[in-house]
């Protein structure tokens, strides 16, 4: 941690993120006390064209039919929540079958900015070396079960199965499963009627999360693992 506060980073795909997740960023830095530093561009060389197979088109399917109806509303990421970050375009490297890390050169680059931690909004399964460069490495969303199947668009299976509600966590990311270190984790109501609505209230219910974890971090030197329950409005 620097003298200024807590020094992040960002891994997306590109420079525009969902509406969402710039809210969260907002609620970080506005306070003055977090400020982001770098911004990981990912490309990942055309890894999800080159899937094959039932699942990448089960993958298709599924996601188009929800797009129909919820639309995330991109924002720009270079505004001023992150107008003074460094950016830092990476290939990404696959590790394994669903998995992709960074060459040695771009964690060393990454490495550099002696971030506190990594915040990743990034659709691709990161794993390596890149979870490791930051002092308190990669935290990321997911909003799905996870005990659940690990595929297909965020709160799918809960609805297709009748669930009640979709679980939301905001993890540090391991390498395995069992290396991850739960942060919050929270339940949000389905509307049965609506994809849209569910995913907003979702988002909605855990867009403050980066916020009180990064305060914690800030005062405690560390975050507590908690559960919250969702708002059922």
């Amino acid at each position: 941690m620097s003298a200024g506060g807590l020094r992040i980073g960002i891994i997306a795909d590109s420079l525009e993120i969902e509406a969402w997740q710039s809210n969260a960023l907002r609620q970080l830095v506005d306070r003055g006390a977090t400020s982001i530093s770098l911004i990981v561009v990912v490309d990942n060389g055309g890894a999800e064209a080159r899937e094959e197979g039932l699942r990448a088109r089960f993958l298709r399917l599924c996601t188009s039919a929800l797009a129909r109806g919820f639309r995330h509303g991109n924002k720009k990421l270079c505004d001023g929540v992150i107008a003074r970050a460094h950016v830092l375009k990476v290939m990404a490297q696959k590790a394994s079958n669903d998995e992709f890390g960074f060459s040695p050169d771009d964690i060393a680059a990454i490495r550099k900015h002696n971030l506190d931690f990594m915040v990743s909004f990034s659709s691709l399964s990161l794993r390596g070396d890149i979870l490791r460069s930051a002092k308190h490495g990669v935290w990321a969303y997911s909003y799905r079960d996870p005990a659940a199947v690990g595929f297909g668009p965020a709160g799918f299976w809960e609805i297709y199965r009748g669930a009640d509600a979709i679980t939301t966590v905001l993890e540090v990311l391991g390498d395995e499963p069992e290396r991850k270190v739960l942060l919050r984790e929270g339940h949000t109501p389905i509307c049965r009627f609506s994809y849209a609505r569910t995913m907003t209230r979702a988002h909605r219910n855990s867009e403050k999360w980066l916020r009180l974890c990064a305060d914690e971090l800030r005062v405690l030197g560390k975050v507590r693992s908690k559960k919250i329950a969702g708002s059922p409005d």
